[in-house]
């Protein structure tokens, strides 16, 4: 059974399970993702260090990319089977970051497979262009590695493992340019004259993989506050 978004977002409500998580991430420098609220900002990875209270010291691995307007970055961890992303508060100095996890905290289902089901009202399309034309076609749910699409059946023919070019689109995001590989080809579940495709993303640069990242922590973010 395909979970709904909604429902793959379980807020850690115990204050002391909540504090053992953090705990375990400085106990074993478990590297933190964190990115800032601008649509598809960039994605930098953090060391946690201490724990004092709430707040988490951690050291920045490269560059960190924050707009000093920002008060809150998202970020997102892994710690065991599961993966958690909250909203918190942050102050910086020099390459330090103070995470302040006195927020809430959200465990998200962590199968490496597992994709963002989109709701009907998200405005994104993947446009997929085959012999020199382009075929805009609905995303379905997506993740950093993939996503899968409804395709009209008389629109064009794919074969499992045929690899293409194709630009991902959304409301409020610049176009990002990918290469995908067909991995599925089957029926749509509820439209007989439609497709449903499994596209894995393929011989992504790191600045389409930051993008990607950042796209699927943005729209984490989405569902999670929607929530609140």
């Amino acid at each position: 059974m395909v979970k709904k978004s909604e429902d793959v977002f379980l807020e850690i409500k115990d204050e002391a399970d909540k504090f053992k998580v953090i705990e375990d991430i400085v106990r074993y420098s478990t590297e933190i993702k964190v990115k800032g609220l601008a649509p598809m900002g960039n994605v930098f990875l953090v060391s946690p260090r201490s724990i004092t209270g709430h707040e988490v010291l951690c050291k920045v691995i490269g560059s960190s990319f924050i707009d000093p307007s920002d008060k809150n970055v998202i970020v997102q961890f892994d710690h065991y089977e599961h993966k958690f992303i909250a909203q918190v508060k942050y102050r910086q100095a020099a390459d330090f970051l103070y995470l302040d996890f006195n927020t809430k905290l959200y465990r998200v289902q962590r199968r490496e497979d597992f994709r963002l089901r989109l709701p009907r009202s998200f405005q994104g399309k993947l446009t997929i262009n085959l012999d020199g034309n382009k075929y805009p076609c609905t995303l379905i749910d997506i993740s950093a590695g993939g996503c899968r699409i409804e395709a009209r059946k008389r629109d064009f023919t794919v074969k499992i493992d045929q690899q293409f070019p194709a630009v991902f689109s959304a409301a409020g995001r610049d176009q990002l340019p990918v290469e995908i590989n067909v991995r599925h080809v089957g029926p749509h579940p509820d439209k007989d004259d439609y497709n449903s495709l499994g596209l894995q993303f393929v011989n992504q640069t790191e600045i389409v993989k930051n993008r990607m990242a950042a796209l699927v922590m943005d729209l984490y973010r989405e569902f999670f506050t929607k929530r609140s």
